[in-house]
C-alpha cells in the first residue's frame, strides 16, 4: 500500500517490480501490470454494413460495460458488454448485457475481419480497435 493519497510511477517499482506495460486505473491508486495501449490497426477493412453481412450467426457487441478481464495464468479473458444478436446480417434481438469470454490465442486466430470505424476505449487501458468479427468465442 501507498502511503500518499496519489501514488506516482516511481512508486509502482516499489509496489509491483520491474514490468512491461502498466494499467492505472485512476490516479488514486497505482499503476498494476497490464497493457498500456493497444491499437489495432485494420490493412484491408470492411465497412460496417459489410461487417455485419458477413455474420451469419452471432452477437455485435456494442457498448463495452467496465474492464476486461485478463487471467494471466490461462491466458483467458472476459470482457461484459451490451449487444445486438445478429442473424444473416441483420440484427434480431437487443440484449443489455452480455459476457463474451475465451482465451486470448482463440480471440487472434478467430479473427476473421476487421471494420474500418476505429474508435477507442477506456476498459482500464488504452484500447483503439475498429470492428472486429471473430468466430468462435463464448457469449454468455
Amino acid at each position: 500500500h501507498t502511503r500518499e493519497r496519489y501514488a506516482m510511477w516511481r512508486d509502482a517499482h516499489d509496489l509491483f517490480g520491474a514490468g512491461g506495460g502498466a494499467v492505472r486505473r485512476s490516479t488514486r491508486e497505482p499503476p498494476g501490470a497490464g497493457p498500456a495501449n493497444l491499437v489495432v490497426s485494420p490493412v484491408r477493412a470492411l465497412p460496417q454494413p459489410g461487417l455485419l453481412a458477413a455474420l451469419d450467426r452471432g452477437f455485435y457487441l456494442a457498448c463495452p460495460a467496465g474492464g476486461v478481464f485478463v487471467d494471466q495464468a490461462t491466458g483467458h479473458f472476459a470482457v461484459r458488454s451490451a449487444a445486438v444478436s445478429i442473424l444473416h446480417g441483420k440484427a434480431v434481438a437487443t440484449h443489455p448485457l452480455v459476457e463474451l469470454r475465451g482465451s486470448l490465442k482463440r480471440l487472434l486466430t478467430g479473427l476473421a475481419a476487421t471494420g474500418a470505424d476505429l474508435e477507442s476505449f477506456s476498459l482500464d487501458c488504452a484500447v483503439t480497435t475498429p470492428s472486429l468479427l471473430v468466430h468462435r468465442l463464448e457469449i454468455a
